[in-house]
C-alpha cells in the first residue's frame, strides 16, 4: 500500500524525523543488517521471533517484545519503517517522545501476545514491527480522522476510512488466508491493542477532569455558603 498525506506537523520540514522514531528506525536497521550478514537469521528468528507455543508454554516471555525488531527481507523493513515515519511523526510531536515510546511498545507487545493466544499451537516464528506500526496507524486515525491521504498516490480518502478498510482487510485475511506468509492477525491485533489503550487513557483523563470539576464545584459551594 502506498499513500501520501498532507501534514499538519509542528515541524514544517517534510522529511523531519523526530527522536523516538529515529531511534527505532536505527535500531531496526542495525539489527536487519546484522541478520543479513551474519548467516544467523534462522537461529535468531527461532530464539527472538514470536513463536506462540514457546511464548505461552515454554516461558519465552521476551519474544512478544523482541519479535518487533526482526524483519525478513528488505521490503519488509522498508515498508514498516516508512509507514512508521509517515504516520508516526505527527503523533510523536503531539504526544512527546516518552508517550510515543510507551504506545509503540505496548501496541507491538500486545499485538504479539494476542497473536500468541490465537495461534497458541503454532511453532512458526512471527517477526516484524507491523503490529506496532498498525497501532500507530490507528492512533493517527483517531487523532486526525479527516486528514486526506492519497492511496497509491492517486485515490484521495480520509484517514479514518483508510484505517477502517485496513482493519477489515486484516480481519478477513486472518480468517481466509491462514497459510499466508503475512501475519494479518498481527496487524489487526496492533489496532485492537491501540484502540483499547487509547480509550482507557482517554476515559481515565475524562474521569480525572470530572473529579476536578466536582472538587471545584464543592469548593465554590462552600465559599458561597
Amino acid at each position: 500500500m502506498r499513500s501520501q498525506y498532507t501534514s499538519g506537523a509542528v515541524n514544517s520540514s517534510q522529511f523531519f524525523i523526530p527522536q523516538a522514531i529515529k531511534t527505532i528506525i536505527i535500531i531496526n536497521v542495525i539489527i536487519y543488517i546484522f541478520l543479513e550478514i551474519s548467516g544467523l537469521k534462522s537461529e535468531i528468528f527461532r530464539m527472538f521471533g514470536l513463536i506462540p507455543s514457546q511464548t505461552l508454554f515454554e516461558a519465552a516471555i521476551w519474544q512478544p517484545f523482541t519479535y518487533m525488531f526482526l524483519h525478513d527481507g528488505f521490503f519488509h523493513i522498508l515498508l514498516n519503517m516508512i509507514f512508521l515515519w509517515m504516520f508516526g511523526k505527527d503523533i510523536e510531536q503531539y504526544w512527546g517522545k516518552i508517550a510515543f515510546y510507551k504506545y509503540y511498545f505496548i501496541t507491538g507487545t500486545g499485538s504479539g501476545l494476542l497473536n500468541a493466544v490465537f495461534h497458541y499451537k503454532s511453532a512458526i516464528p512471527v517477526v516484524g514491527a507491523s503490529g506496532a506500526v498498525f497501532g500507530i496507524l490507528l492512533a493517527f486515525a483517531m487523532l486526525y480522522p479527516n486528514r486526506t491521504v492519497l492511496l497509491y498516490g492517486l485515490v484521495p480518502m480520509k484517514v479514518k476510512h483508510l484505517v477502517i478498510g485496513l482493519a477489515v482487510i486484516a480481519l478477513v485475511s486472518s480468517i481466509i488466508m491462514k497459510d499466508s506468509r503475512i501475519s494479518h492477525l498481527t496487524h489487526l491485533s496492533g489496532m485492537i491493542t491501540g484502540w483499547v489503550y487509547l480509550n482507557i487513557n482517554w476515559l481515565t483523563k475524562k474521569k480525572d477532569k470530572t473529579k476536578l470539576y466536582s472538587f471545584n464545584q464543592n469548593k465554590q459551594n462552600k465559599i458561597n455558603n
